[in-house]
């Protein structure tokens, strides 16, 4: 759950968390 997640939100879905 750290930034860099919300960076890849659109490659690794499964991963990151959206509604972050």
């Amino acid at each position: 759950m750290s930034s860099d997640n919300q960076l890849n939100y659109g490659l690794d879905t499964d991963t990151i968390d959206i509604a972050d």
